[in-house]
């Protein structure tokens, strides 16, 4: 398989965010959708790690009882800060500040 150069990605202008969109609803959501991610990859880890090689888990209380205890796990880590997705993402999206109204962000 060849793999091709590609040209680097312009500079992307930031997305005009709302202005009915505050910040407390901008960081609930980065924070949520960061909890999503993290979920997904301890999701993997769990199916992997949690039986003997070739065992399954027979019953349905204990796929469940993974899952709920992944989320909560997922979503504590996203609020005390996880991999900083949702920084990345409230750095990008959340509104300059009027004080820096001239200067363009550091990215």
């Amino acid at each position: 398989m060849e793999v091709q150069n590609t040209p680097a990605l312009p500079n992307m202008p930031v997305p005009a965010m709302s202005k009915a969109v505050d910040a407390a609803t901008l960081r609930r959501n980065a924070v949520e959708f960061e909890s999503i991610l993290i979920a997904q990859v301890l999701e993997k880890l769990e199916k992997t790690y949690s039986c003997m090689p070739g065992e399954e888990p027979t019953d349905a209380a204990h796929e469940t009882e993974g899952n709920l205890a992944t989320q909560a796990l997922a979503t504590g880590l996203a609020r005390a800060g996880g991999f900083g997705f949702a920084k990345m993402i409230l750095n990008y999206l959340a509104p300059p500040d009027e004080s820096q109204a001239g200067s363009t962000p550091a990215r």
